[in-house]
C-alpha cells in the first residue's frame, strides 16, 4: 500500500516584538518517514508584510522602509543593501503568488496563469 502523501505546517516565530516570521513548509510523508521542506517565509513587521523568500523559486524581496528608523533596522537584516529592496506592492504580488503555490502545490507559472485568467 502506497502512504506518500504531502502535508502543510504553517508556523509562526516571533523574531522580535515587531517581527514575525511565519514559515509555510510541506511535510512530505514516504512509507512513514516524514521529511520536510520550508517553500515560503513569509516576514511582517506588525501587520505589514515586508519581505518574502520563496525557496521554491529562488525569489527574496525586501520592502523599501515607508516607516521609521527602528522598521529600517529590522529591514537591514533581510535586505541590508537599500539599494534591492522593492515597493511594497511588489512583495505583495509575490507573496501571493507563492503562497497559492505552496497551498495549493502547483508551479507558480500556473498560479501566474490562474491569476491572469482571474484579471480577463
Amino acid at each position: 500500500m502506497d502512504t506518500n502523501k504531502t502535508e502543510i505546517s504553517i508556523e509562526l516565530h516571533k523574531i522580535a516584538d515587531n517581527l514575525t516570521q511565519i514559515d509555510v513548509n510541506h511535510i512530505y510523508t514516504n512509507s512513514n518517514f516524514p521529511s520536510r521542506k520550508t517553500q515560503l517565509v513569509l516576514f511582517f513587521s506588525y501587520d505589514s508584510l515586508v519581505g518574502i523568500t520563496d525557496y521554491m523559486n529562488n525569489i527574496e524581496k525586501t520592502v523599501i522602509n515607508g516607516w521609521n528608523e527602528t522598521t529600517d533596522k529590522l529591514l537591514n537584516k533581510l535586505e541590508p543593501n537599500k539599494k534591492q529592496r522593492v515597493p511594497s506592492q511588489e512583495v505583495q504580488k509575490e507573496a501571493r503568488i507563492a503562497l497559492l503555490s505552496a497551498l495549493l502545490n502547483i508551479p507558480r507559472k500556473e498560479v501566474i496563469a490562474l491569476l491572469a485568467l482571474k484579471n480577463v
